[in-house]
């Protein structure tokens, strides 16, 4: 079972994914440890786009290009309408890409555990628009994402705050990123408009990719522990069928 944690950046998506490894042990639920994921992650997906020239980029991506053709080239035509400066846009894409290819090697390889991904479609769509928005390329992207869901049937789970607290979050952080405490004064000025094109991006998602929304206000664990027991209420619901 696929599960991606929606929301913007400073909502605490990476904080409770890795959270969720003990209390999944805890209730029984077979998964996929956050340490393990990244490892595959590296193996199987954007390092091994990423680092090939660009015939080979083509050609490896050429199993989405013959059984998902609509989500490759459309992540393609939304880099190239958006066009962020200095190429971004397609290291965007990649990891798109790489993303959507890690993930359907995980299925083909039969995993039957829970696996909760961090960083999701929407957030790195999102990322990969934000520089240039345009709201042409909407109907695409709905599009996409209904491919995506689609192929994946991931169970999303939202995690919803506030401007303000995520804003706080995401410029108090320390690691590298797009926001951080380094970030540039333009950036700051920006997230809030840049929050909102969030919220469209997340409303053209398919009615049914989204299970149930958690308020992230209320701290790490508390949101950590309201997931698992989401979890266990799909995966018990589910070994009945």
């Amino acid at each position: 079972m696929f599960v991606e944690l929606v929301g913007p950046p400073g909502c605490g998506k990476t904080t409770t994914a890795r959270l969720l490894d003990g209390l999944m042990e805890r209730q029984g639920l077979r998964y996929v440890p956050f340490d393990e994921l990244d490892r595959l992650d590296i193996a199987i997906g954007e390092r091994h786009i990423k680092r090939s020239k660009f015939l080979r980029r083509m050609m490896s991506l050429a199993p989405l290009l013959w059984r998902h053709p609509s989500i490759m080239l459309g992540v393609l035509v939304i880099a190239a309408v958006h066009g962020p400066p200095y190429g971004t846009r397609f290291r965007y894409a990649r990891r798109l890409l790489a993303h959507f290819l890690f993930l359907l090697r995980i299925r083909d390889l039969g995993r039957d555990r829970i696996v909760v991904v961090h960083g999701g479609f929407v957030q790195m769509m999102w990322s990969m628009v934000i520089e240039s928005p345009r709201l042409r390329a909407l109907p695409l992207i709905r599009m996409v994402f209904r491919r995506y869901h689609d192929a994946i049937r991931p169970v999303g789970i939202e995690l919803k705050i506030d401007h303000a607290t995520a804003a706080e979050r995401a410029f108090s952080r320390t690691t590298r990123g797009r926001f951080n405490k380094q970030s540039h004064p333009e950036r700051r000025a920006q997230f809030g408009k840049w929050l909102a094109y969030h919220e469209t991006l997340r409303s053209l998602l398919p009615p049914a990719a989204i299970v149930t929304a958690i308020d992230a206000g209320s701290g790490s664990e508390a949101v950590a522990s309201r997931v698992t027991t989401v979890l266990a209420a799909i995966a018990g619901r589910r070994a009945t069928v």
